[in-house]
């Protein structure tokens, strides 16, 4: 029952599903609209569902047990077969007062170039910068990662380097071109971003990809490594690029905070905030705000002066999210309630 609809629903092109017991499955379209099915899975059918889906026995172990004791969050990926091929979805499973629950995200392995996605033209330039720290921000289902990856693959399609990836877990498989491809995954290949992080710095890499910076000692660790010549590509969750300069701020006591901006400063290239937009006629479209390393941003950013950054991001080819907002509706990439 499950199987069949995320196989239904990824063949779709939906973005994300919604699966609680003695609730109907809900589904988010390719156009970003949550629409409710006509199937009611039961504990029982959840139960099944992940007892005959998931490989990995040691973490199924620890999920049976949940039912038991009502606890506890789980991420993997998982894999689903019929005549028609592979489907991969990224499956988070987790308990609320409705009983188990899952948040299932297909994951589409087509990597869309940095043109397509609309991606600005000075951020695409920057795919032979060596070293430094490249950061994209956004919420849940912004299109970060799916920027990320972009970026990423045009670096494997163009140059022959080192690529080590890092995420928990795996959304994309990177197929090698012209460059080497490490894939690891968190809690398959290493016990955590940071354990993973700390052995890629001798795995010989150029570029170490993680899919997202969520704790201390993994910023901490991908800073030094940005400051010891490898490019750091990460994600991470905050609304937009002031927000993301703060977010890693509050992951350290305020009496690191000074040094952390030093450190943030002397190692960033880019910063990309990712917004998902209605787009006029149907389907949605990225809009992305741009804060590249400039004398003036690199003094902002040392000396905690964020909100002058805004001041600043209209010229250098830089732009705020209110500017690609605009751009969007002046070429009628959306419409007046689309970008509010």
């Amino acid at each position: 029952m499950i199987n069949a609809l995320i196989v239904q629903a990824a063949r779709s092109r939906a973005s994300d599903i919604f699966v609680k017991p003695g609730y109907p499955v809900s589904v988010r379209d390719k156009n970003g609209k949550l629409k409710k099915k006509d199937v009611i899975p039961q504990r029982d059918d959840i139960q099944k569902f992940l007892n005959e889906t998931i490989d990995r026995k040691s973490l199924l172990k620890d999920i049976l047990h949940s039912f038991d004791t009502e606890y506890g969050e789980f991420d993997v990926s998982m894999t689903i077969r019929d005549e028609e091929g592979a489907v991969r979805a990224r499956l988070n499973i987790f308990w609320t007062q409705d009983g188990i629950t899952l948040a299932i995200r297909p994951l589409y392995n087509e990597i869309p170039r940095m043109r397509e996605l609309g991606l600005p033209l000075q951020f695409q330039n920057l795919r032979n910068v060596r070293e430094g720290l490249i950061l994209f921000s956004g919420a849940t289902g912004s299109g970060k990662t799916t920027a990320m990856y972009s970026y990423v693959d045009a670096i494997n399609q163009e140059s022959c380097k080192h690529i080590i990836t890092l995420d928990d877990p795996t959304e994309i498989i990177l197929e090698e071109k012209e460059s080497v491809v490490s894939q690891r995954e968190i809690g398959r290949h290493s016990e955590s971003f940071a354990s993973a992080l700390r052995a890629a710095l001798r795995e010989a890499p150029d570029i170490i990809m993680i899919g997202e910076m969520r704790d201390k000692e993994t910023i901490r660790t991908a800073l030094q490594a940005a400051e010891t010549g490898h490019l750091v590509i990460s994600t991470i969750h905050a609304s937009d690029v002031k927000d993301c300069l703060s977010r890693i701020l509050s992951y350290f006591p305020a009496e690191e905070h000074a040094e952390l901006r030093h450190e943030l400063s002397a190692s960033f290239t880019a910063i990309i905030g990712c917004r998902l937009l209605p787009k006029a006629g149907g389907g949605r479209v990225g809009a992305y705000a741009t804060l590249f390393k400039t004398l003036a941003t690199t003094s902002i950013l040392r000396n905690g002066r964020l909100e002058e950054l805004d001041n600043y991001m209209n010229r250098d080819g830089m732009q705020t999210m209110d500017m690609a907002i605009q751009s969007l509706k002046s070429r009628g990439l959306i419409d007046e309630i689309g970008g509010i």
